[in-house]
């Protein structure tokens, strides 16, 4: 990076040197300052990353805001729900177990709605510098990463600008364009999420993306990285996530991601032969899978500019239809994450912004009117 700030910063003076005598160069110009300050402004990005003690690098409304997870009211109650699950996760079918998960997720739960609502009567107190402060660390986090998403998003656009009219026809061609985003799980408590997720895992999702390994990357031969296992949400996020539901609900079922998976792809035109498997295996009554829920982020991008495809389905034979995720990512946008002070920037701008939406601030449009 030092060196092509160098390099960018030598050709700037040559060329606005130039442009005097050749008005011609002035597109040259302009490239180059662009080139300078997008690798000044990632050069400072990586830094605070790359950097010990980087916490204390961030911008004061993200220092001083703590996550919900970081709370001392909650450190107890957390540990002991991660010791459980762990416990729970090695023998699902043990009845003590599944009580005391059940048990522990209800307390965990009760201490997040407290820790919630002095965070409401707060806002009630002075409701303008409430939203003022959330809205900071928002911001502040959001704009960590949307400059450069955008960046990786401009690149793909131009380098891959065929394939990518592909994949727009293909997502509104295929008929879960028209699905509704009113998907939900039938299990009704964490520990009933988390047992059929492990279920699933085991008997379907598993076999399942090792048989979309070998019929897309072995047969096919298109180019990304397949998982041959799926991952599970842990307990402690699943009832965080439905403590801070904007309407109180407290309903588990909306969790469509307690069994999940990445697929990187390295180019779109992977990313839409997975989508065209993933149709394939829906079809008729005879498919494998029954699709819920998509999600196209690379219309819609998500807070921050993050731009993915997340589908939503069931196994046709699982007797718990567990609704299972797999989220489809490009490789030069997961590359771009990777390099950036994810968890330290991520978890408090994700809890602030669900912070606002609880309180009943609309966030996409609150989103689009701060920008």
């Amino acid at each position: 990076l030092e060196e092509r700030e160098e390099q960018s910063a030598t050709a700037t003076a040559t060329a606005t040197t130039s442009t005097a005598h050749d008005p011609q160069s002035a597109t040259s110009t302009t490239n180059n300052h662009v080139i300078s300050l997008t690798i000044s402004a990632v050069s400072g990005v990586f830094a605070v990353s790359n950097t010990s003690g980087h916490e204390n690098k961030l911008p004061p409304a993200l220092r001083n805001f703590v996550p919900l997870n970081k709370r001392p009211e909650l450190k107890t109650v957390i540990d002991e729900c991660n010791h459980t699950e762990a416990l729970f996760r090695d023998n699902p079918s043990k009845e003590s177990l599944q009580q005391k998960l059940n048990n522990t997720t209800k307390e965990l739960q009760h201490k997040y709605l407290n820790v919630i609502e002095a965070e409401s009567k707060e806002r009630d107190e002075d409701q303008a510098t409430w939203l003022y402060d959330k809205g900071q660390v928002v911001a502040a986090g959001a704009s960590h990463f949307e400059g450069v998403y955008d960046s990786v998003y401009q690149t793909i656009t131009g380098s891959e600008a065929d394939s990518l009219s592909q994949f727009h026809q293909t997502m509104n061609r295929f008929p879960w364009n028209q699905k509704s985003s009113n998907a939900c799980q039938k299990q009704h408590t964490v520990m009933e999420v988390m047992r059929a997720a492990l279920s699933t895992k085991k008997e379907f999702f598993d076999p399942f993306l090792h048989q979309m390994h070998g019929d897309l990357v072995m047969t096919d031969k298109i180019a990304a990285d397949f998982p041959t296992t799926a991952n599970l949400k842990g307990a402690r996020r699943m009832v965080e996530k439905i403590a801070l539901q904007p309407k109180g609900t407290l309903d588990p079922s909306r969790i469509l991601d307690a069994a999940r998976a990445m697929i990187v792809a390295t180019d779109i035109n992977a990313i839409v032969m997975v989508l065209k498997y993933l149709n394939k295996k829906q079809r008729g009554f005879n498919g494998t899978i029954r699709i819920e829920r998509v999600k196209n982020r690379f219309l819609s991008p998500s807070l921050g500019g993050w731009r993915d495809v997340m589908v939503n389905f069931y196994f046709a034979d699982d007797p718990n239809q567990h609704i299972c995720e797999l989220q489809i990512v490009h490789k030069s946008m997961l590359t771009a994450r990777k390099g950036l002070p994810g968890h330290e920037v991520y978890n408090r701008v994700r809890n602030a912004w669900e912070l606002m939406e609880h309180a009943g601030v609309d966030m996409t449009r609150w989103w689009h009117e701060s920008l």
